[in-house]
Parts: structure tokens; sequence; C-alpha cells
């Protein structure tokens, strides 16, 4: 499996503390079309995101195992951008907000409201997980 954390939206990480899983979800969901708003002007003229991203896509996409798990999907930009390059993805985040967002955005693509901990993804299911920008809210 293919891997990469650096970087997209919401928390996706090992949390054992409710309230700071809580609290995290509410800030994204407070905050999320204002993230959404930002992420689409930036994104698209991002190259050193754009090329991790493409480079992440490119490895996935020579093993057997093209499925692709975006953990921390925010709106989905990036959800759509992998599909774009010819995976099989589906977006998590943890904020019910973000995936309304990415699910009017993109409703071709699936997205699921979870947390990396509570992600029913059996081993071998996938051949990569992004997890762009969650790792922020790992804790150390």
């Amino acid at each position: 499996m293919t891997s990469i954390g650096v970087g997209g939206a919401g928390y996706l990480a090992r949390v054992t503390d409710d309230g700071r899983l809580q609290a995290t979800r509410d800030s994204y969901d407070e905050m999320a079309e204002l993230y959404r708003d930002h992420v689409v002007e930036v994104f698209p003229t991002d190259s050193v995101d754009r090329a991790m991203i493409g480079l992440f896509a490119d490895l996935v996409g020579r093993q057997d195992n093209a499925q692709v798990a975006d953990v921390g999907c925010g709106p989905g930009h990036i959800t759509d951008f992998l599909a774009r390059l010819g995976l099989s993805v589906r977006g998590i985040d943890l904020s019910p907000t973000m995936i309304d967002l990415a699910r009017r955005a993109r409703p071709e693509l699936r997205f699921d409201l979870g947390s990396l901990p509570e992600v029913d993804i059996s081993d071998g299911a996938l051949g990569g997980v992004l997890v762009h920008y969650s790792i922020i809210h790992t804790a150390p």
C-alpha cells in the first residue's frame, strides 16, 4: 500500500480524547464554507501539492489495487483530483458539513463521515491512503 501524509482538511487520526475530537469536528463544521472557498481558489495553482499528490496517484496506479481513501477529505477537492487521475477513491472526513459540501459538489464520488479509528477498512483493501494536512491534528 502507498501512503502519503502531506496534507487535506478534517481530522482523522488516532484520537482517544472525545472532547478533542468533538472540538475539532465543531471547528471544521463552523469554517467549512470558508475553507472550501479558499481551497477551490488555491489548489488549482498549488504546483507543489498537485505534484506530490500526482506522484502519489502515479505510484498507486502502478499497483494492482488502485483503491484509495482520501482521509480528511474536507470539501472533496483532492478526492476529485485523485479520481480525475484515474484512481478509485473515496473521501472520508470527520466534519458532517465538509462531507455535505463534498457530496453536493461531486455527487458522483463517494464521501463518508468518519474518523480514522472508526473507519471500517480491512487490511489490504486499499492501494493507498492520502492524509493531506489532516496529520496536523494528530497528537504528538
